[in-house]
């Protein structure tokens, strides 16, 4: 069944799906009126609807059911480096909003491949994912900033703060060092790492050095086996 995202959709019986929404429906999809779909608003709801008025700019979809979730305990904060290139980049936000991240912040790292950062367009593949995967929620995705600037604003953060590298490989594993089921602020460096500065930075902040295991993994892939690990973790407890 087709899952559309509709922000503004909370208590009605009938709504009207957006334009660019309501062109993919009927001219992409190909749905017709009487078909059933799924709504998400991204803000915990999942809606079952059915295609009252088949429109390419204005489909109008009557709710037949509303199913109102809570998120679970464990909260994921992901600070990334963001990668190279625009294919992986948007592969690594679309992966992680499937695994359930709550928020995603974009650093600005010594050795960060990747200067820019379109936030209204990188939204979409949030959007995407969650459409994808029937998803309730959409991670806050925050504005690009500089890793020292977000160290400085998460000082007073009570959440398990932890940073992921390389150099001079941590002792302790992610999942020696996660305590289920609380909130956490997990960073993962650049391809070429954080610098000794950056990881030295972090710890007197706060931040505890963990490692992801042996293999040097791409900066993508990082994000998505740290999510995986903690959500695993919050789910088996």
């Amino acid at each position: 069944m087709h899952c559309l995202y509709a922000p503004d959709l909370n208590e009605q019986t009938q709504f009207t799906l957006s334009e660019s929404e309501s062109h993919h429906l009927i001219n992409v999809l190909r749905a017709k009126t009487g078909d059933q779909i799924i709504i998400t608003n991204g803000n915990g709801q999942l809606f079952e609807a059915v295609i009252a008025v088949a429109h390419k700019k204005h489909t109008v979809v009557d709710i037949i059911a509303a199913n109102t979730f809570t998120r679970s305990q464990g909260n994921i904060h992901l600070v990334i480096a963001p990668v190279k290139t625009a294919e992986r980049l948007g592969f690594l936000l679309e992966k992680i909003t499937e695994l359930n991240v709550t928020s995603i912040t974009p650093v600005l790292t010594q050795n960060g491949e990747r200067r820019v950062f379109h936030h209204e367009k990188e939204i979409h593949h949030l959007i995407a994912a969650i459409k994808q995967s029937k998803n309730p929620f959409l991670p806050i995705l925050h504005p690009l900033t500089t890793f020292e600037k977000l160290l400085t604003d998460l000082q007073h953060n009570v959440a398990q703060k932890l940073i992921c590298h390389c150099r001079n490989t941590p002792t302790m594993k992610l999942t020696q060092q996660y305590h289920p089921k609380q909130d956490v602020i997990i960073c993962i460096g650049p391809e070429g790492d954080f610098t000794a500065e950056e990881v030295a930075t972090a710890e007197q902040s706060g931040f505890i050095s963990v490692s992801l295991g042996n293999a040097v993994l791409r900066a993508e892939t990082a994000s998505i086996v740290a999510a995986v690990t903690i959500k695993t973790i919050n789910e088996l407890s």
